[in-house]
């Protein structure tokens, strides 16, 4: 919403973005009907045209694509549109539509994606980041302090989560339940997909098992963070949201 544009440093003020979630569209997406998704992809396709990055994963090869503008200089084909990522890294299945672009590079090579949810390669991105950031070291670049690669001690994680969904005795599933699902019932139960909360969900715990891990071996648990909260009722989270925005918040520029 706050991304560049080509005559102001960005689209949308930070004061529009917050009557944005208040207002509309945002308190009407999720449930909603997918003509309506389709309407504000076709807007966003219309307001966005700047280059950005973002994590994915392309059905075509089953593998994960991360567009990273550190990664252009040596792989010119994953110069896409903004617009064109976030469709692609937003398509959760079954909630939005799979998208499919092309990239053309400076020698007329043609890159076809064919995108959805970043989630399901990387729901909790915080070991791209570190990979990310771990490679431009061990490349030298100059937009990254001096460190050396496995100077952890140097480096400061914040990792935020979006909040695991759990039933109001805690706990999400029970086993004597689970096996009597079958193939339907593991796709659809009591309005929730519980093979794709199993398997988004154990990603996000590995990276951060990993992760933490990695940083107590080299002497810097103090410099990881993960948080994630258990939230039982929806409808109180987005209450506590809006009474947070009304109340509580002040827009600065």
């Amino acid at each position: 919403m706050s991304g560049p544009s080509l005559k102001t440093y960005s689209l949308f003020a930070a004061k529009e973005i917050k009557d944005f979630y208040l207002d509309d569209p945002c308190p009407k997406i999720f449930p909603q009907a997918r003509v309506t998704f389709r309407v504000i992809l076709i807007v966003f396709e219309k307001l966005v045209f700047e280059k950005f990055s973002n994590p994915t994963r392309d059905i075509k090869f089953i593998q994960p694509t991360i567009f990273s503008s550190y990664e252009l200089k040596h792989h010119p084909s994953l110069d896409a549109f903004l617009g064109d990522t976030c469709k692609g890294t937003s398509a959760a299945p079954t909630y939005l539509p799979a998208h499919r672009f092309e990239v053309q590079d400076s020698d007329g090579c043609v890159r076809k994606f064919n995108l959805i949810d970043g989630g399901v390669a990387a729901n909790n991105p915080a070991l791209i980041a570190m990979n990310q950031v771990t490679k431009e070291v061990s490349r030298g670049n100059s937009d990254v302090f001096s460190m050396k690669p496995l100077e952890y001690n140097r480096i400061i994680v914040l990792s935020l989560g979006t909040g695991t969904t759990t039933a109001k005795g805690g706990g999400r599933y029970d086993a004597d339940e689970a096996a009597k699902w079958g193939i339907v019932g593991w796709l659809t139960s009591d309005g929730s997909t519980p093979l794709v909360d199993v398997f988004t969900q154990a990603s996000c715990d590995l990276v951060d098992f990993h992760l933490s891990t990695v940083f107590q071996a080299l002497q810097s648990e103090d410099n990881y963070l993960r948080i994630q909260v258990a939230i039982c009722d929806l409808g109180c989270v987005w209450i506590a949201f809006s009474m947070i925005f009304h109340e509580k918040i002040t827009v600065t520029i």
